[in-house]
């Protein structure tokens, strides 16, 4: 008894009834309980694959005393070793194809390698029988009525085959084929194969009839569609006993075990003899052409005569089953559909779907008709009835009628499959329609079949008809010649119909497979010199290559981004910036896709024409090399940002990434992922000078003319696509920069500076640059610390140390590296570069210094000196607390310290570029023109009031000492001074007098009982004029807030209209107490908002209500500043931050930095609030402050000390300040966030997204600045 083979299926209960029937897989007379219907794709039984799960056996194996077959053994053996999570893969699969897995196995691995597949192939699934069938079966030429055909076999082949894998218990005997025979009907019904006429009859067991497989017809499964379905069903008889410890003989306990019955239990026909062959004399075979013949004329005619009629009839014959299965194609399907009521297919779409499905057909039936119209009309003109002594004419004058029909059909049959399989995918009306149409008929007159009809009649029918017919025919006779014509007219016609079907493959299937000698005759082959056919071949292989390449251009198009363009279930990626990512991950494939379009149609047109020696390409490749320089220019050099964009939403968006597993189990994508597609162009475009520089060695080695044109050509081409390779590696090197930049917005660790710090350095920011990193080293802080290596990263805004950290999220993915950040970052506008001359030193690791001895210069013995020598450099910067710091660090190198210092210096330099032309606020003297207003100016002499626009005007109005802060209330004629400490309160009318002015009193009232005042601020809160100010108590910080009460004169116009607005007049009181309070920290500053009063701290913001209980307001997140700032001033939407070395703008929404300006003893002498009589409206929308300043009317004044050489020799003199102006800057549009050019002329990216509540934290747009005059 032969060895079962085994499967994971084998212990599947052979018990009949276990399993429905469908009615089409049974042949004529079959009984339903021999055959039960199984699902090929559900191949696991759930309690076998929970059995082979688990590491040990269950408790009720161990209770067999029974040793378990050699089979169940091995079986068990390979599942456990496996383990858990690799039991789907039992396909024999190399495990080397699966990237990045070779190391999640064990030792046992090799092991289950060398286990063949065949050891688990289950022949009870009529699938697994096809494929066994299909790789087994011999395959010769075969004749049938006189007519030869290739690649076919005889039904006793068939049985045969399958008998060698059936296992015994199968049959009684070796000579029992019965089970064998009711496979092959099974196999049969659902057109696994087909006899080679068409011929409708069940499989038997004899050499005569002859059959050919389905799938091995040209123009069936010429793409990826419907034809390659494998046969379903369950051969009962043939699956495995159910218990795992079966012997494999009678004593096997189970009742229904296949050892223990006969196979006449489940198989009620009887053994059929073998059938006798056919007798070959003509006299014998039955005919029904010969009943139209004159007895004598039959007796007149010779063998090869009457052979000759045969055939012819036979021919005859066929065509006529031809024309009839073209017409069941017309009525059973394309009238059905557009007859069917309710409607199978929707009436707006259905012309549509028969042109694509159905095409030319109703031209062929045409063609048919005539063909046979030709045939009966030569009969009826034969001067012996009966007889039809001359074809050759037919054929020939039907070959010149195919010729404009039959290419289109075949050209259209892999889009006709494509659309064919949508359609029953999508539409369950039409899939039901057609399993109906096959009940009511048979399984030939099923649509995927029909379809495919005239391209098996073009290809395999009338060659091997004409042939035979030629073959028979005396030389002598006229119809031989025009047979000769006939066939070469079919073999011609056949092989341009194989070259439309081989380019409407698009490379994919059967046909996209075929190569230059598979569609070129021998006899032609071998009047080609072998040189010249390696070329057709490498021109084949470039067009070939060129079809994939459209076709995954195409796939893109279909499968990604129309998907996520129009997905019917909801946006897979935001309807607000899906066409922006569509943009980033796809950029101008559309431009790719046109121009290659354009070279393949050219390409294939040429090859049409010139088929089978194709000769020049050059000239077609080089117009195509002319138009792709820039689609391949931006594409190629877009890529890094493109498969990080697919990278980061696939990481954030889950249904993205169940998207992308989606389209990995599509037809369309073969298996690729996204990032294959997005890819595709790279390697095709370095494919070219491969393929290219094989046809010109070819081309020379042939012995073609000198003056071949491509042999000037294709160099041009070579060298157009080598320039355009090196022109697209800057561009590509920036990029991936960019991306690197991306990827260490996630990398990078705040550690104990919080998250703030990584978003401060606005590493997504388009303009943002890495200009350098490298490694340095620390010095040891002590005896028994060692040298601390960091990573010191240079971007073009800050100078930022870390310390590189690996990390491992998951037991698949690979290492990660991630930065933890070991200083505070540096803004390079308070970095200074240091020394970078001083000698260099020995570096000594941790375990020398632990040992104590030696000097810490000296190099360890045995180490190369040069090894451990490291260069020192320093950088100093301006810092919180305003003295800042200095870092040294060492370079392993002096060539790495000498490019630390070049790239330094290159940053500073470049960052003064972008301060000068990005600023928010721009330094102006106060020397314009405005309108002839007062300015004041205090310091520590006294009182200066002048004219704005005049500063020789300017005279001294108060003669008191250090004057630290002044005010004016210009609604209320009051002007406020800050002396010693001191707040006085002073007439304004008094110090700047006028003609028509009453006298009023010089004498200053003072707010503040004694000298301990820190500052004052006044502003409006709620609508009303207040004046604050604050002294110090201990660690508090005490606030009162005083309003104004004094008369207001609104008759005097004319004082309303003077520069300060109106003088104070008589009263009695000027001012009243408002309101008390305090915070228990150093307060630096207040401002004044809409309702709420900003106390600005050491460490942060105090939001105060006034009008409520004074409590403040910790809900936002504290700001960490550069700096630590004496004032700060507010124009909207910036914070401004003002410290004796240098200032910093902030936004008031995100608290970035968007400028630094530094300078010599910097002071903030008006914050821009006060008692002005129409002060600016400045308030947020709902949704907080825009990018903008709302008010473009400067209103801050800073001072400084001026650059003075003459102090720096040691000369004596005076000292002086500037006083500016911060004048607001008007942004412009940056071409950088919004490009409006690129490479690829034919390619517009899509408009920027726009939202309400979107908020622009780049403040590095270009800006004008501008003076009011």
């Amino acid at each position: 008894m032969a060895t079962p083979p085994v499967d994971n299926e084998s212990t599947r209960s052979s018990s009949p009834g276990a399993y429905s029937v469908p009615s089409q897989t049974f042949a004529s007379g079959s009984r339903p309980a021999q055959l039960q219907r199984h699902d090929s794709h559900s191949s696991r039984d759930p309690s076998i694959v929970s059995s082979f799960r688990s590491a040990a056996l269950s408790s009720s194996w161990a209770e067999q005393r029974q040793e378990p077959s050699s089979w169940v053994q091995r079986k068990l053996q390979i599942h456990q070793s496996r383990g858990d999570d690799d039991y789907d893969d039992v396909s024999g699969l190399d495990p080397s194809l699966y990237d990045g897995e070779e190391d999640d196995y064990g030792p046992d691995e090799e092991e289950e390698a060398e286990v063949h597949e065949s050891r688990f192939f289950q022949p009870a699934f009529l699938s697994e029988a096809a494929l066994q069938l299909r790789d087994r079966v011999e395959r010769r030429r075969q004749t049938k009525a006189g007519i030869s055909w290739q690649d076919s076999f005889t039904g006793r082949d068939i049985v045969t085959t399958i008998q060698s894998f059936l296992p015994s218990y199968t049959r009684e005997s070796p000579n029992d084929r019965r089970f064998a025979l009711l496979m092959a009907q099974s196999l049969q019904n659902q057109l696994w194969f087909v006899e080679v006429d068409w011929d409708i009859k069940p499989l038997r067991d004899s050499p005569e009839d002859v059959f050919r497989f389905m799938g091995e017809m040209e123009g069936m499964g010429a793409g990826d569609g419907i034809n390659s379905e494998l046969p379903s069903g369950l051969m009962t008889m043939a699956t495995r006993c159910y218990s795992p410890s079966c012997p494999q003989d009678s004593r096997c306990y189970a009742s229904r075990c296949p050892f223990r019955q006969m196979p006449s239990s489940f198989i009620y026909m009887p053994d059929p003899s073998p059938t006798p062959e056919a007798s070959t004399i003509h006299g014998e075979e039955p005919s029904d052409w010969t009943g139209q013949v004159d007895g004598r004329i039959l007796q007149e005619l010779t063998d090869e005569q009457y052979h000759r009629q045969a055939i012819i009839r036979q021919a005859i014959q066929q065509e006529v089953q031809y024309s009839a299965d073209l017409t069941a194609m017309e009525d059973l399907y394309i009238n059905a559909l557009r007859n069917a009521q309710p409607p199978i297919i929707p009436h707006y779409r259905l012309e549509k779907f028969i042109h694509e499905v159905f095409s030319n057909e109703a031209e062929i039936r045409e063609a048919s008709g005539r063909l046979l119209d030709h045939f009966t009309i030569r009969e009826r003109e034969s001067a012996q009835p009966g007889l039809i002594p001359f074809v050759g004419d037919i054929f020939l004058q039907a070959a010149a009628d195919f010729r404009s029909i039959y290419p289109e059909y075949t050209g259209n049959l892999p889009h006709a499959e494509n659309v064919l399989r949508q359609e029953m995918e999508d539409n369950a009306d039409f899939r039901f329609f057609c399993d109906r149409i096959v009940r009511e008929n048979d399984g030939r007159r099923h649509i995927k079949y029909l379809i495919t009809r005239p391209s098996d009649q073009l290809q395999r029918t009338y060659p091997a008809v004409l042939e035979s017919i030629l073959a028979i025919t005396d030389p002598t006779e006229p119809d031989h010649d025009f047979l000769i014509e006939a066939v070469s007219s079919i073999q011609t016609l056949s092989a341009i119909s194989q070259l439309k079907l081989f380019h409407a493959s698009q490379g994919r299937g059967p046909a996209g497979k075929k190569q230059w000698h598979d569609l070129v005759p021998e006899d032609v082959r071998k009047d080609i010199p072998p040189k010249e056919q390696k070329r057709q071949m490498q021109i084949w292989e470039l067009i070939q290559g060129e079809m994939e390449y459209v076709a995954d251009l195409e796939t893109m198009d279909t499968l990604f981004v129309d998907k996520l363009r129009m997905a019917e279930n909801g946006p897979i990626v935001e309807r607000s910036r899906v066409e922006i990512f569509l943009d980033d991950a796809f950029h101008n494939y559309r431009s790719l896709l046109e121009v290659h379009q354009n070279l393949l149609e050219n390409l294939q047109a040429r090859q049409l024409e010139q088929h089978p020696q194709v000769g020049a390409i050059g000239d077609l490749l080089l117009d195509a090399a002319l138009n792709w320089q820039d689609a391949y220019m931006e594409y190629v050099t877009h890529y890094p940002i493109a498969k990080a964009k697919v990278q980061e939403e696939e990481m954030k968006n889950t249904k993205f990434a169940a998207f992308l597993k989606e389209c990995l189990k599509d037809p369309q994508s073969h298996r690729q992922d996204i990032y294959h597609f997005i890819n595709r162009p790279i390697p095709r475009l370095l494919r070219y000078n491969l393929l290219l520089a094989d046809i010109l060695k070819s081309l020379r080695e042939s012995g073609l003319p000198e003056d071949h044109p491509d042999i000037e050509t294709i160099p041009q081409v070579i060298d157009l696509i080598k320039d355009l390779g090196r022109a697209t590696q800057k561009g590509v090197a920036v990029n991936e920069s960019k991306v690197e930049l991306w990827t260490y917005q996630h990398s990078l660790d705040g550690s104990r500076f919080g998250v703030r710090v990584v978003r401060d350095l606005d590493l997504l920011n388009p303009m943002r640059e890495l200009i350098h990193r490298g490694r340095v080293f620390r010095q040891p802080e002590g005896p028994m610390s060692s040298w601390a290596e960091l990573t010191v990263l240079l971007f073009d805004n800050y100078l930022v140390l870390v310390k590189p950290e690996k990390h491992r999220s998951s037991r698949r993915e690979e290492r990660q590296e991630r930065y933890i950040i070991n200083r505070r970052p540096i803004p390079l506008e308070l970095l200074s570069i240091g020394q970078f001359g001083d000698a260099p030193r020995a570096r000594r690791d941790r375990s020398r210094l632990m040992g104590g001895g030696g000097s810490s210069h000296e190099p360890e013995s045995g180490a190369d000196p040069e090894s451990n020598k490291v260069w020192p450099f320093s950088i100093s910067f301006i810092g919180q607390g305003q003295l800042g710091g200095q870092y040294t660090l060492w370079s392993d190198s002096y060539a790495s310290r000498a490019e630390w210092q070049e790239k330094l210096q290159h940053a500073k330099v470049l960052r003064t570029e972008v301060n000068d032309a990005n600023k928010v606020f721009e330094m102006t003297p106060l020397t314009t023109v405005d309108g002839r207003t007062l300015v004041a100016i205090g310091c520590e002499e006294g009182v200066w009031i002048g004219l704005r626009n005049d500063p020789h005007s300017l005279r001294k109005v108060l003669h008191v000492k250090s004057v630290t802060n002044i005010a004016v209330l210009e609604e209320f004629g009051i002007f406020l001074v800050l002396q010693d400490r001191s707040l006085l309160a002073y007439h304004l009318e008094a110090l700047v007098p006028t003609a028509s002015s009453p006298q009023v009193r010089a004498a200053p009232q003072r707010l503040s009982p004694g000298k301990d005042i820190s500052f004052f601020s006044v502003g409006r809160l709620s609508g009303r004029t207040l004046v604050l100010y604050m002294k110090k108590k201990g660690m508090d910080s005490l606030f009162r807030v005083l309003e104004p009460i004094s008369g207001r004169n609104a008759e005097d116009a004319a004082r309303q209209r003077r520069p300060f607005g109106n003088f104070l007049g008589q009263r009695t009181e000027w001012f009243r107490l408002y309101k008390d309070f305090f915070i228990p920290t150093d307060a630096l500053g207040v401002h004044w908002l809409k309702a709420k009063l900003a106390v600005v701290c050491a460490k942060g913001f105090e939001i105060m209500d006034l009008t409520e209980h004074g409590e403040p307001n910790r809900d936002m997140q504290a700001i960490e500043w550069e700096g630590r700032p004496d004032s700060v001033a507010f124009h909207p939407p910036y914070v401004l931050l003002v410290s004796a070395p240098f200032m910093e703008i902030r936004h008031i929404d995100t608290g970035k930095l968007l400028q630094i300006y530094t300078g010599t003893d910097i002071h903030l002498t008006w914050d821009g609030t006060g008692g002005m009589l129409h002060p600016p409206q400045d308030n947020p929308g709902p949704k907080g402050y825009g990018d903008e300043t709302a008010s473009q009317e400067p209103r801050i004044h800073i001072c400084q000390r001026p650059d003075d050489p003459r102090r720096a020799k040691g000369i004596t003199h005076g000292v002086g300040q500037h006083v500016f102006e911060l004048t607001p800057t008007l942004a412009l549009n940056n071409p950088l966030l919004n490009p409006i050019h690129t490479h690829d002329s034919n390619y517009f990216p899509p408009a920027p997204m726009i939202r309400s509540d979107m908020r622009s934290d780049n403040m590095s747009d270009r800006r004008v600045s501008y003076t009011h005059g």
